[in-house]
């Protein structure tokens, strides 16, 4: 429809990637911060929490800086198909309101959408592999 737009697609998936990114620093590196208190929250041992955080954490920063982007993606689609099985079979949650997983899915759309058009010109993997 806006073809004179396409040269910029290579822009649209770095804004995708360092939004995305952020998002799963930010989280990321809540669970790190207080793993004991998530634990509670969630019903896991802090150990897994730690390493939930972690890969959010790294996966996250490897977007950002689209390095390894495809690997990273898919690990961020797994935590999210991990996050809406417990929010919709463990805990029935609600698509919208109180921990809904509105946020979850959209996130999982966006991460599929990363590993399927990869990182974009505008990346480190444009440059290393």
């Amino acid at each position: 429809m806006f073809p004179t737009l396409l040269p910029y697609s290579a822009f649209g998936l770095l804004v995708l990637r360092v939004v995305v990114g952020f998002v799963f620093l930010s989280h990321g590196w809540a669970k790190l911060k207080n793993p004991k208190a998530m634990a509670q929250g969630m019903g896991w041992s802090a150990a897994a929490i730690i390493l939930l955080g972690f890969v959010e954490a790294a996966s996250g920063l490897l977007l950002i800086l689209g390095l390894l982007t495809q690997l990273a993606a898919i690990l961020l689609a797994l935590v999210m198909i991990g996050a809406l099985y417990y929010k919709l079979v463990k805990w029935h949650k609600k698509f919208m309101g109180d921990g809904g997983w509105e946020l979850d899915v959209a996130l999982l759309a966006a991460t599929i959408a990363i590993v399927l058009s990869g990182a974009g010109a505008w990346a480190l993997d444009a440059r290393v592999f």
